[in-house]
C-alpha cells in the first residue's frame, strides 16, 4: 500500500535524523537499529537514499559561484577566517551540520524549514512569507491551501464535505463510493468520488478546473431558488468560471483547456525547482512566477551570484536565508509587501 503524505513526512524526518547521525558516527547498536529500519520497507530504503543524497549536496554548496561566473569559493560554509577549519575541527563540524540542515531544508525536504520567530531574514519578522499549507483529511484526501485561504471540514458517515470560505484550494480526493466528496462554495456544490481539481474563490467568481477524473457541479441544498436545478459535469482538462453576480439556471460555459493553461493556473502548488549553476535572477524569476510575493534585485552586484541547488517553490523564507547566510545578500520587505534584494555586504 502506498504511504500517505503524512506517513511519508514521518519517514523523511526519521531518514534525515539517521543520515545526520551516520555522518558523525554510529555506534554498533545504532547501526543495528538503522539496518533494521531499512529492512522494514523499500520505501524506507528509497527515502533514506534521497536524504543521503541531500546530505551529499553540501559539496554542491562549494559550487555556488559569486565571482562573475566561474570561480569557486571554497570557504562558503566556514567563518571569515579559514584557519578555523584547522584549529577547531569541532567548531567547523558544528557549522557544517548547521549548514547541512539548512541545505536539506531546500533540497527535497524544504518542508521542514517552517517559519517561526527565528526563521526571519536578519531577524525581521515582517519578512516571513508563510508556506503553502498541505492538509491530509481523515479519509486520506489531500488539500493544498494557497496562502491566506480558509476551509471548513465536515465529515460524517454519509458524506465528506469541505466548505471553501475564501481563497484557493487544490483537492486530490480519496475514492469512497459510499461517501461523495463535496466542496461547497457560494451556493455551489462540487461533487467528486476519486479525482483531482482546483477551486478558486476570488473577486466574485468561482473558478473550477479538473485535472483528473470528473466532477459534478450542482446547486447547494441551502441555496436560493436562483440556482435550482443546476447540474453540470466537468471532465478532465475542463474549466468553468462562474460569475457570482450572474447566478442563475443558465448553462455554464465549460472550456477545454490544455496543459499549459493548467500549469499556469495551479503553479502555486509547491514543487521542486532544480537549478544547475544558474544566475540568481533566473531563480528569482521562477520564484516570482509561482508566488504572489515578488522578489526584486536592487543592486547589480547581486547578479554575480550563481547557484546550483534544488528548492521548494514556496520556500521563500529558506531561499532568502541561504542568500543571507552564504552570500551576504540583504533582503528588505517594502510597503508593497514585496521583497527587495541588495548587494553583498562588505566589512
Amino acid at each position: 500500500m502506498k504511504p500517505t503524505d503524512m506517513e511519508l513526512n514521518k519517514i523523511e524526518k526519521i531518514a534525515m535524523d539517521w543520515v545526520i547521525k551516520e555522518d558523525t558516527g554510529l555506534s554498533a547498536t545504532e547501526q543495528s537499529k538503522l539496518d533494521k529500519w531499512l529492512s522494514e520497507s523499500t520505501v524506507h530504503q528509497e527515502i533514506y537514499e534521497q536524504q543521503r543524497w541531500s546530505w551529499n549536496e553540501l559539496d554542491r554548496l562549494a559550487g555556488f559561484h559569486t565571482q562573475q561566473g566561474t570561480s569557486e569559493n571554497p570557504n562558503l560554509l566556514i567563518e571569515q577566517n579559514p584557519k578555523s577549519i584547522f584549529f577547531d575541527f569541532t567548531r567547523w563540524l558544528n557549522l557544517a551540520v548547521a549548514a547541512a540542515i539548512i541545505a536539506i531544508s531546500f533540497i527535497l525536504v524544504g518542508k521542514y524549514l517552517l517559519p517561526n520567530d527565528s526563521d526571519t531574514v536578519a531577524n525581521k519578522p515582517q519578512l516571513i512569507v508563510e508556506r503553502i499549507e498541505s492538509r491530509e483529511l481523515d479519509d486520506g484526501s489531500v488539500v493544498f491551501l494557497n496562502r491566506g485561504s480558509l476551509i471548513e471540514v465536515d465529515y460524517n458517515e454519509n458524506r465528506r464535505q469541505v466548505s471553501l470560505i475564501s481563497g484557493e484550494a487544490n483537492f486530490t480526493v480519496a475514492k469512497d463510493m459510499n461517501r461523495p466528496f463535496v466542496v461547497e462554495v457560494e451556493g455551489f456544490q462540487i461533487k467528486a468520488v476519486g479525482t483531482a481539481f482546483n477551486v478558486k474563490y476570488l473577486d466574485q467568481t468561482v473558478d473550477i478546473i479538473v485535472t483528473e477524473g470528473v466532477v459534478a457541479i450542482n446547486s447547494s441544498e441551502n441555496d436560493s431558488a436562483d440556482n435550482a436545478g443546476l447540474d453540470e459535469l466537468l471532465n478532465e482538462n475542463q474549466r468553468v468560471v462562474i460569475p457570482l453576480d450572474k447566478k442563475g439556471t443558465q448553462h455554464l460555459e465549460i472550456q477545454q483547456v490544455d496543459e499549459s493553461v493548467i500549469e499556469s493556473t495551479i503553479n502555486w502548488k509547491p514543487t521542486l525547482i532544480d537549478f544547475e549553476n544558474v544566475p540568481l535572477i533566473e531563480i528569482i524569476n521562477e520564484f516570482n512566477r509561482r508566488n504572489t510575493v515578488q522578489m526584486q534585485i536592487i543592486d547589480d552586484s547581486v547578479n554575480d551570484v550563481y547557484i546550483s541547488s534544488i528548492f521548494w517553490s514556496d520556500n521563500i523564507n529558506g531561499f532568502i536565508k541561504l542568500l543571507e547566510a552564504n552570500f551576504g545578500v540583504r533582503a528588505e520587505r517594502g510597503e508593497d509587501n514585496n521583497i527587495y534584494l541588495f548587494g553583498q555586504l562588505t566589512e
